[in-house]
């Protein structure tokens, strides 16, 4: 059956008793693959598969599918070399000398060192669109050559031959290989980026080096991938193809209950809200941990929330519980600190949630700081990108400052690429956002608000204090020392709260019982190399 006649058979929103009928098995049975190919819903098209310009998860994740880099992750979560032969670390960890192996790109161009050093110079250009480009900040002298003060050739990478790579920090990094995992650390074919500036938009005219390659690409609508044969460790892989559809959560649920995908939810997309509480009741639903938080973020130089007491007034205010409890049915935990606990860096959270006599305590105070009564006090809005579970979230947050306050708040919703532009250019007051760390260590939550122009950070705040927390926290001679620091600089991230925090994430997906090998760790990445279909 055609997918879009599919889809119209499938577009009635499900009603509770629809749910009644599903299966009391753990894994749904499928029939949708007999061969070795898995059907997936990927919810949304990929604003982009430049491993330069990529800023959301899914895109991320695409990227590790299509893309490999320096390292990657094993089945059991351990950093592997990928790309890289063997590595030469200086006595001071600032000098890493990488001998690669010889791999091709997809079109049969060898890929050398020269496509990493192109990559990394282009996303660092001050023109360049690359909102992940501060995760490159450890090279030497490339923060100064984003900010436009020094030339790119400046940059602390060089070749030795194609299959040498040569690598120079800034200092000391205790992370740098967990980095290079990232899609932004990724190289791009240096010829064919120059020849098609659209290059990775089109799939005869994608080139990439992972596991799979684009084999057909109807945008808004269905991405096909194939194993590819040019792929280094090509004998690893044994699905041979990936059907990865667009659709909303409820289509999507619909369709896994006939057998018609093999993975329905997290990380790629959400399963819907009305369904999560009866599969859980039930035992149907896979829950992970992940290290992600969502959060309302807000424009420090938008009035009024330039006023830390408001920020702070509407985090008091916030019942995350009841918001955990009854929209996300226990899929998520309680967030009054922006890393989660189990990094470690706190113990407990920095405020009580729904703390309604102090909110209103800040309410007053932040009312007569900015000379505003409460029906002076312009109306606040969030926006956010208008998926069901979203809307669920904000509207009981606007429920609930409503009832604290008194006042009004309007809703935003809009299309995710819309969001996103929104967001970076900085019009909007309040914006319901998440942020899932790229590596398990707190300083992967840390970094996005180091400072103002750091692409992931779109709050407009700016600590010296926390810069330096920051920074200090790449001289510790301990753990305990580096993780005092980096509570240090949490403490005041949250002080100030440009984002609050609103509820630490899990993954919530429904899996074909004949689909294994599938990774999914707690970062969201979701990886299909080792996966396969068991006749």
């Amino acid at each position: 059956m055609k997918l879009k006649r599919l889809l119209l058979l499938s577009i009635l929103v499900l009603s509770a008793s629809a749910f009644i009928g599903c299966t009391n098995s753990n894994k749904k049975k499928s029939s949708a693959s007999t061969s070795q190919e898995v059907t997936f819903n990927i919810q949304v098209d990929p604003l982009s598969l430049d491993p330069r310009k990529a800023r959301r998860l899914g895109d991320l994740n695409l990227l590790k599918t299509f893309n490999e880099g320096l390292y990657r992750s094993d089945q059991n979560g351990e950093l592997k070399e990928a790309l890289v032969k063997s590595v030469t670390i200086s006595n001071d960890k600032k000098t890493y000398e990488f001998e690669l192996k010889e791999t091709l790109w997809s079109n049969g161009d060898p890929l050398t060192a020269h496509d990493f050093i192109y990559s990394w110079k282009t996303s660092l250009d001050k023109d360049f669109p690359a909102p992940y480009a501060s995760i490159l900040y450890p090279l030497k002298n490339a923060k100064a050559i984003k900010q436009g003060l020094m030339p790119t050739s400046m940059l602390g990478v060089k070749a030795n031959g194609d299959y040498t790579l040569i690598v120079e920090l800034e200092e000391a990094t205790p992370f740098f290989k967990e980095l290079l995992t990232i899609p932004v650390f990724f190289a791009v074919n240096e010829s064919v980026v120059k020849e098609n500036s659209n290059w990775h938009l089109e799939p005869d005219q994608f080139i990439c080096n992972g596991p799979f390659t684009i084999k057909s690409w109807r945008h808004k609508d269905q991405l096909i991938a194939v194993k590819n044969k040019r792929y280094w460790d090509e004998k690893s892989v044994k699905l041979q193809k990936l059907n990865m559809v667009m659709i909303d959560p409820d289509t999507a649920f619909k369709m896994y209950e006939n057998g018609e995908l093999n993975w329905a939810g997290s990380p790629y997309s959400n399963l819907p809200p009305d369904a999560i509480n009866h599969l859980n009741k039930n035992n149907q639903i896979e829950m992970n941990e992940a290290l992600t938080t969502y959060m309302l973020k807000t424009n420090i130089e938008a009035f009024p929330l330039n006023n830390k007491n408001l920020r702070k007034s509407i985090a008091y205010a916030i019942n995350r519980k009841d918001i955990v409890d009854h929209v996300l049915f226990k899929g998520g935990a309680v967030a009054t600190a922006f890393v989660p606990s189990c990094l470690n860096v706190q113990e407990e959270g920095y405020f009580k949630d729904g703390n309604t006599q102090k909110a209103r305590e800040l309410f007053e105070l932040a009312l007569d700081e900015l000379s505003l009564t409460k029906e002076t006090l312009p109306p606040l809005t969030i926006t956010y990108h208008a998926t069901e579970k979203s809307h669920k979230i904000i509207s009981a947050v606007q429920d609930q400052l409503n009832q604290v306050f008194g006042i009004s708040v309007q809703l935003d919703p809009l299309e995710s690429k819309v969001c996103i532009d929104k967001i970076t250019r900085g019009n909007y007051q309040m914006v319901f956002r998440d942020w899932t760390a790229d590596y398990k260590d707190p300083i992967s939550f840390l970094e996005i608000f180091k400072t103002k122009h750091v692409g992931t950070n779109n709050t407009n705040w700016e600590s010296l204090d926390y810069i330096s927390a920051i920074n200090a926290s790449y001289h510790c001679d301990s753990t305990e020392e580096r993780f005092a620091k980096l509570n240090e600089a949490e403490k005041i991230l949250m002080d100030d709260l440009p984002a609050i925090p609103i509820y630490h994430n899990k993954f919530l997906h429904l899996q074909d019982e004949k689909l294994k090998g599938v990774v999914l760790t707690e970062t969201g990445t979701i990886d299909f190399k080792w996966a396969y279909i068991e006749e």
